[in-house]
């Protein structure tokens, strides 16, 4: 028995918001697997090498584990469709500068930078907008297939990318998130706006210094881990063209230690922000809850099983995050 009008309108307007979500975070995620298989073409016409173009990937990963906590509060202050809309355009202007660039260093502005930024505002948008959105069942529902998506996103940008590659260009990969990012917009439509309402919005400066620094400094060091090694130093580091000798210890576990020192400093100051009065980036108070915090872990975990040890980098950092914004939410409620 076919359905009524009312009834077919109704049911795209319950689930069209999470079929746009759900979009967003699958260009978001495949664009951490994406130019994996097309590194040979782009070492050829940008005629660079290889470890430059690591970089192009490890910096989108930093960006986006960097700035995640960051857009998901700029979310409650000025509102998350606000973001989703400003992170989407942003992420193809980054998509555009990437699908023109000539030398690896407009590659890592467009793609790592850019493109990082807007990504970091949109995936906390969508967790948090599908928590406002549904309701008991259909909430899980929503989050389950929203999950799924983002795991299918990471499976199939290797297809995507290597199937452009080789009818097309490796610039296509980047070309076709303009048009996803243009669906996103036009979709936006059927979002309705959510923020948190606060007499005074204030932006926790400090917070988000401490954080972006700890969350690089630990990204970076798991993603050098295979470079520099675990302990002693298979090579030395260099900078600005400069060697910079540690006496035989490697940079990862200097930058695991400043990494969490800096979320050690993050977590007094945001106990402080608390203690006067003021808004933290993010309520310590949510870790007691065991079943959230629970989940966060397991998220965590299950991302290193489905994306694999390079990928992990960039899914342990962005899941907790999004999960401490999206958990926030339901524990508010």
């Amino acid at each position: 028995m076919s359905k009524k009008p009312d009834e077919t309108q109704s049911f795209f307007k319950k689930w069209a918001p999470l079929f746009v979500m759900g979009l967003a975070i699958i260009i978001i995620v495949l664009d951490t697997t994406l130019l994996n298989v097309s590194l040979g073409n782009i070492v050829r016409d940008l005629r660079t090498d290889i470890q430059s173009l690591q970089w192009v990937i490890t910096a989108y990963a930093l960006t986006l584990a960097a700035l995640t906590i960051t857009g998901g509060r700029f979310g409650d202050l000025f509102g998350r469709k606000k973001m989703f809309m400003l992170g989407a355009i942003i992420f193809a202007v980054g998509s555009f500068v990437a699908s023109i660039s000539h030398n690896v260093t407009t590659l890592i502005i467009g793609e790592s930078i850019v493109e990082g930024i807007g990504a970091a505002l949109m995936m906390p948008a969508t967790s948090s907008l599908l928590v406002s959105t549904y309701r008991g069942r259909e909430r899980a529902l929503a989050l389950g297939v929203w999950g799924g998506m983002a795991a299918a996103g990471s499976a199939i940008g290797p297809v995507v990318g290597g199937y452009l590659t080789s009818h097309y260009s490796w610039r296509w990969g980047f070309r076709i998130n303009i048009f996803v990012a243009i669906i996103l917009l036009l979709g936006s439509v059927v979002i309705h706006e959510a923020r948190d309402a606060e007499e005074r919005p204030t932006i926790d400066w400090w917070g988000i210094l401490l954080s972006a620094g700890g969350l690089v400094a630990i990204v970076y060091a798991l993603i050098e881990s295979a470079t520099y090694g675990w302990w002693k130093a298979k090579e030395t580091l260099s900078f600005a063209g400069h060697q910079l000798s540690q006496g035989g210890l490697s940079v990862v576990p200097i930058a695991l230690a400043a990494g969490f020192g800096l979320l050690a400093l993050f977590f007094v100051w945001e106990q402080r922000m608390v203690a006067k009065g003021r808004t933290p980036l993010v309520s310590m108070k949510l870790f007691a809850n065991k079943q959230f915090t629970t989940g966060a872990l397991l998220m965590a975990i299950m991302s290193v099983g489905m994306v694999g040890l390079k990928g992990w980098t960039l899914c342990i950092p962005a899941t907790v995050c999004y999960l401490c914004l999206s958990g926030c939410l339901s524990w508010r409620r």
